[in-house]
Order: C-alpha cells, then sequence, then structure tokens
C-alpha cells in the first residue's frame, strides 16, 4: 500500500495497481493496513482518523487522540492485532487497542514525531522524530545512531530476521542498515 494526499493505492501479488479512494475530502498524511490488507487506517492532516475494515470498499470515522486538531503524522497497525494502532501526533505517541475508540499516550522519544513503524511479527516500534530515529522496547525508547543530512521523515522496518531499517530523511537521502541500525549506507 501507499498513497497520496488523495488517494490509496494497492500493488497485488499479480502486479496490478489498485485505486482505493479514500472518504472524500480527506488529506491523507499516512496510511497503514493490515497483514491481510483488510484493515486500512488513515490518518489525515484534518486530525481525524478513518477506517476501512473491508480492503477500502467503504469507510468510517474514528476517534483520534487528544490534541490532534493540528493533524496527525503518522499511523501504524500492530502485526497481530488489526485493532491495535499507534498514532504519532505532534511530540507524542498514541496507541488504541480498540480500532480508535479510545486512546492512551504511551511515552513519547521526544521531539516531534514524523514517522512511526512497528517491526513485523514483534512488539518493537520505531519512530522518526525531529531528534533521530528511535525503538521502544520492553526496556523503554533507544536512540539509534544516524547521521543525517535532514530531518527523518520515513521509517521502514524489515523482520526481525532481516535486522534491516531504512530510513528517508527530508533531503530525498535515503540510508539502509542491514544490522538493526549499527551501521549504515546511503
Amino acid at each position: 500500500y501507499f498513497a497520496t494526499k488523495k488517494n490509496i493505492y494497492f500493488l497485488d501479488s499479480s502486479h496490478n495497481l489498485k485505486l482505493i479512494k479514500p472518504p472524500a475530502s480527506v488529506s491523507i498524511e499516512d496510511i497503514a493496513a493490515s497483514q491481510d490488507g483488510r484493515y486500512i487506517y488513515i490518518a489525515s492532516s484534518q486530525g481525524s482518523i478513518y477506517v476501512s475494515s473491508d480492503e477500502g470498499s467503504t469507510w468510517q470515522k474514528t476517534g483520534a487522540p487528544q490534541g490532534s486538531e493540528g493533524g496527525i503524522t503518522s499511523i501504524a497497525i500492530a502485526p497481530q492485532d488489526s485493532k491495535q494502532i499507534y498514532a504519532g501526533v505532534a511530540s507524542e505517541i498514541w496507541e488504541s487497542k480498540d480500532g480508535g475508540h479510545s486512546w492512551r499516550t504511551i511515552s513519547s522519544p521526544g521531539g516531534v514525531v514524523m514517522d512511526i513503524n512497528l517491526q513485523p511479527n514483534s512488539n518493537i516500534l520505531y519512530a522518526g522524530t525531529s531528534l533521530g530515529i528511535w525503538k521502544l522496547t520492553s526496556s523503554g525508547w533507544q536512540q539509534i545512531p544516524l547521521t543525517t543530512d535532514g530531518l527523518i521523515i520515513s521509517v521502514a522496518v524489515g523482520d526481525p530476521e532481516s535486522n534491516m531499517l531504512a530510513v528517508l530523511d527530508q533531503q530525498g537521502n535515503v540510508y539502509v542498515s542491514h544490522d538493526g541500525g549499527l551501521s549504515w549506507q546511503n
């Protein structure tokens, strides 16, 4: 799945590109989809979250974290539970375990949250913020050393076996690590 400000696209296993129409007048900031593709969440720049439970055929507005009126910068879905979602709002990360109906703030690494992502098949949350890239494990937030030419705006995470991370900075530079962030290639 990938999105523009106005549309969502899905590339299927036969390499066909499918257009998924979001609700009218929604400006998309980020999307997240369940592993089976049934659930899709939209984080909007208007501060709302929308969910589809039928692969994007229909949409419902769900609850949003406090303070999200200025926009939700990112959204992520837990690999094991399509109703457990995370949202980045300003300098906070919020969690919902009921598909967005209720929210609680979780500890934040600091800085403005630009992107969040969960490692497949694990409970490790990664965040790209104005202060760098971070991961949240059971022992708390740990900064992953990376020197970039600009603000981190996107974080991609591979499965635990690959130990792969990729980040995009605001200058358009892509950094890739194959060892969990110990070393990077540009």
